[in-house]
C-alpha cells in the first residue's frame, strides 16, 4: 500500500514490555516499604520487650472453637 504525498507517515512507537513495568513497580513499592517502615520505627519507636496480644490474652487453646452438631 502506497501513501499519498500529503499523508503523514506514522512514527514507529516502541512499547514497553509488561515485565519491565512490573519490575519497576515492584522496586518502587519495595523502596517505599523500606523507607516508610524505617520512618515509622524512628517516629514511634520499637520495643523489643513488648508483649503481643497472643501472649497477653493466652488462654491455653490453640485453634478456632466450633460448635459440634
Amino acid at each position: 500500500m502506497t501513501s499519498l504525498p500529503h499523508e503523514k507517515q506514522r512514527k514507529e512507537v516502541k512499547e514497553m514490555n509488561t515485565l519491565v513495568i512490573v519490575l519497576i513497580a515492584a522496586v518502587c513499592l519495595f523502596g517505599a516499604y523500606m523507607l516508610y517502615g524505617r520512618w515509622l520505627a524512628n517516629k514511634w519507636g520499637i520495643d523489643p520487650t513488648a508483649k503481643t496480644p497472643a501472649v497477653v490474652h493466652e488462654d491455653g487453646f490453640n485453634g478456632v472453637r466450633e460448635k459440634i452438631a
